[in-house]
């Protein structure tokens, strides 16, 4: 797992998963980065509801942690870690 799997992950949690408003390569690189941490945790982390994506319980859980990954990384000065769009 890459920090900057997580780094989009967040961004699409965030923003409710992978709209047509996000910018189309943006779109294909996050999605490939969602579908591999997909794989790596066995489990799927958005899904479709009455047209809409909506996070799984993973997908929740996995926003918990990657939030306090990402946050202890900048308290440490380690990095800064802009959204990646």
């Amino acid at each position: 797992m890459e920090i900057d799997d997580l780094r989009y992950f967040v961004a699409a949690y965030e923003a409710v998963g992978l709209t047509r408003s996000t910018p189309q390569p943006l779109r294909l690189d996050a999605s490939t980065r969602v579908h591999r941490l997909e794989l790596l945790l066995g489990s799927p982390l958005f899904r479709e509801r009455a047209g809409r994506t909506v996070p799984t319980r993973a997908g929740d859980e996995l926003y918990e942690h990657a939030k306090r990954v990402m946050g202890a990384m900048q308290s440490t000065g380690q990095t800064t870690i802009p959204a990646p769009w």
